[in-house]
């Protein structure tokens, strides 16, 4: 999956290096509350605009979400999401101003519906710009190439193309001659108008001068266009000149230019210093995004590196800012936290506030990391169990038997479970479970803690209170079991497609916690397994495939959390009064402290006339539906807040997801409902919080309204 754009902007391009090595202190965010403490990178894939005092990236777009990152020379100011819309074309990026950024379609392409954007502040808010807000690219305004047109060319049907000019502001053009690759009887070169492959690009370089590529050349211009010079390429060893295809990385406004030569076999490109006469040495190409700093400095994005930097016109790049990480998989179990993306692996004990460890990948594909930050284990694919020791990944055991897919650490040692058993590896032996528990059961997670283990499956969960040794079924009344974490020496917790469960006697008897809804509409944004995550036996963070959950009563209760854009978050955990999360979108963690110390809405139900009933069937099948409009307020909440009504059932459970409603300029909302539950015994509201800009506002949630 592609992710969103990431804008990052930095100060003062001479002092990059400063401005990474003090991104660990506190980053503010553009939501209201909510800030960043781990290193800050930047996007590897992108677009470049450089000013006086500011460098900014913008990276991909993806579903019409931008990512930004605002840095100065010393530290990371701010970083955020923004909504954008490309519409029919790509976003272009200027920098206006210190804190004015503008992101619009190219001048002179047809807009269509692509909005441009802008923010005037740094990036703390951004909004629609001034109709008709549109980008230029660096092209003299009196110079155009000419469309490709379909033309006979010794005989061979090919597409060719030229350079028009204009006198009178573009009021009509005219074809520019040059010099072509033939020369005549004296040796003076064949001047031609249109070549094939055509003239894909004409950049400015400053002062009337000029540069476009063709095959095997450049045409140069100092005159505005008049006339154009042809600058052949130096001979590369094993290709034909007329084959080699250059094109303009950038110019600079004293005509200097580095032009990259692709070569015909798709091998390596180079790139070659112009300096509007002679080309220098071959160097290797520079980044796909690279824009002047000043001087012989360049600036660029490297895929693998992120932000890198040039002092001699790039010949030579350095890592300025490790590249931004989104779409991390979480492979961590309970009490580890790691965050595997293409660079690495991100892994931190399970904490408040953790601190991350970054440990290289192993060669095979993780599949799960167990154990502690300075002693992990990881099942990687293949069936194997890997430990990190001494800077590498070492092998501990083959346990391919059991075809694992979950990987947990008991005080024995490791412990694996898949659809063809369990297995435990002690004294450098692997030793498969033979339990009836087991028998028969594809098992798909488990937690540890000390010598208790818990697996679990779509169908069956078990238990082991000797590191994995023997084992004895368990029930657990939620079907199935998406979730088990060990909490002590015989305290553990459940997570049910319907809610909570605890253990307080090691699995002999779970007692049901807080019920949680699916609330279908109001998270959606990224993409993540159901998970509980608890640092003490007290507070957890239950992440279900709609929403986020706090609790701090042990999982009796739960509140839902709001996160910034609605993000479904990779890992979380809870942060102080408030939640630490993993963003989907930044690849970055997050945390507000504050979250659930604010001033809490509050929301009523009434119900508007009376209820009707319906009934349908025979005798003994018969049913009878109850629909009632229900009204309500919700006070203390952003206008057009999103509501949903459940119904409720006996044994404070939710039943089905009955409607949602945004609330009117007072509050108010108002809602027919049918009942499809004979069990229902009403019907509850669930506002679940909001964050922008200027404040996060807590989650609440209506009294059951009772119906009859």
């Amino acid at each position: 999956m592609q992710h969103p754009s990431v804008l990052a902007v930095l100060t003062a391009t001479a002092t990059f290096g400063a401005a990474a090595s003090a991104a660990a202190a506190p980053v503010t965010t553009n939501w209201s509350g909510w800030e960043n403490a781990a290193p800050v990178g930047v996007p590897s894939v992108g677009q470049l605009a450089v000013s006086p005092t500011r460098t900014v990236v913008v990276g991909r777009s993806d579903n019409g979400r931008s990512a930004f990152v605002v840095r100065d020379a010393s530290q990371v100011l701010r970083l955020g999401i923004v909504q954008t819309d490309d519409g029919q074309n790509q976003l272009r990026l200027r920098i206006l101003g210190d804190d004015h950024y503008l992101l619009a379609p190219e001048c002179g392409l047809d807009q269509g519906a692509t909005r441009a954007i802008e923010t005037t502040d740094g990036g703390a808010s951004w909004g629609t710009a001034p109709t008709g807000s549109c980008v230029a690219q660096p092209t003299p305004a009196n110079l155009r190439a000419t469309p490709l047109t379909n033309e006979q060319v010794d005989g061979v049907a090919t597409q060719t193309g030229g350079i028009e000019r204009s006198d009178d502001g573009g009021a009509t053009w005219t074809s520019v001659p040059f010099p072509g690759p033939d020369v005549d009887a004296d040796g003076a070169p064949v001047p031609v108008t249109r070549v094939p492959g055509g003239v894909p690009q004409i950049v400015d370089a400053g002062d009337g001068r000029a540069v476009a590529p063709v095959a095997g050349a450049l045409l140069v211009t100092t005159d505005g266009g008049r006339t154009f010079a042809r600058r052949t390429l130096p001979a590369i060893p094993g290709y034909e000149l007329a084959k080699l295809r250059p094109r303009i990385v950038l110019c600079r406004t004293d005509g200097t230019c580095l032009v990259e030569v692709a070569r015909p076999d798709g091998s390596a490109p180079v790139d070659l210093r112009f300096d509007g006469t002679t080309f220098g040495p071959q160097q290797p190409a520079a980044p796909a995004s690279v824009v002047p700093s000043g001087g012989e400095g360049l600036v660029g994005l490297d895929g693998g590196r992120g932000l890198v930097r040039s002092a001699d016109f790039g010949a030579t790049f350095e890592t300025v800012a490790a590249p931004l990480r989104p779409g991390r998989r979480n492979v961590g179990t309970h009490g580890l936290l790691a965050l595997a993306g293409p660079l690495g692996l991100s892994v931190a004990a399970t904490a408040e506030d953790p601190t991350w460890k970054e440990l290289p990948l192993p060669e095979q594909q993780v599949l799960q990391v167990a154990g502690t930050p300075d002693q992990p284990y990881a099942l990687v694919d293949g069936g194997r169990i890997l430990r990190f020791s001494g800077g590498a990944w070492a092998p501990v055991a083959d346990v391919s038997a059991v075809a694992p897919s979950t990987l947990a650490v008991s005080s024995s040692g490791p412990v694996v479970a898949g659809r063809r058993g369990v297995a435990r590896v002690t004294g450098g032996r692997v030793v498969v479970a033979d339990s009836p528990a087991l028998a028969g059961r594809a098992l798909t997670g488990l937690s540890a803690r000390g010598r208790l283990v818990f697996a679990w499956g779509r169908t069956a969960v078990a238990r082991s209170r000797d590191g994995g040794a023997t084992w004895s079924s368990v029930r657990v009344p939620a079907t199935p079991v998406v979730d088990v974490q060990v909490l002590g020496t015989t305290s553990a917790i459940a997570l049910g497609p319907d809610g909570l469960y605890r253990t307080t006697d090691a699995g002999g008897r779970f007692t049901r916690g807080a019920a949680l809804p699916s609330i279908e509409t109001l998270f959606y944004y990224g993409q993540n397994d159901p998970r509980i995550e608890f640092t003490t036996p007290r507070r957890g963070i239950v992440v279900t495939r709609d929403a986020v959950f706090r609790t701090g009563d042990g999982g009796a209760t739960a509140t839902l959390v709001p996160t910034p854009e609605r993000a479904r978050p990779t890992l979380a955990v809870p942060y102080r009064d408030g939640l630490l999360y993993e963003d989907p979108v930044l690849g970055l963690p997050l945390r507000n402290g504050t979250l659930l110390t604010g001033p809490k809405p509050s929301m009523t139900l009434l119900r508007a006339g009376k209820v009707l009933r319906t009934t349908s069937g025979r005798e003994k099948a018969r049913t009878t539906r109850r629909s009632v409009t229900v009204v309500g307020r919700l006070r203390g909440a952003p206008v057009a807040s999103r509501v949903v009504l459940f119904e409720t059932l006996r044994g404070g459970t939710y039943g089905n997801q009955r409607a949602s409603v945004s609330t009117n300029a007072d509050g108010t909302f108002r809602r027919k409902i049918a009942l499809t539950d004979d069990r229902a015994l009403g019907v509850k509201a669930f506002y679940a919080g909001s964050v922008d800009a200027t404040r996060s506002t807590r989650s609440t949630t209506s009294p059951t309204l009772r119906i009859r």
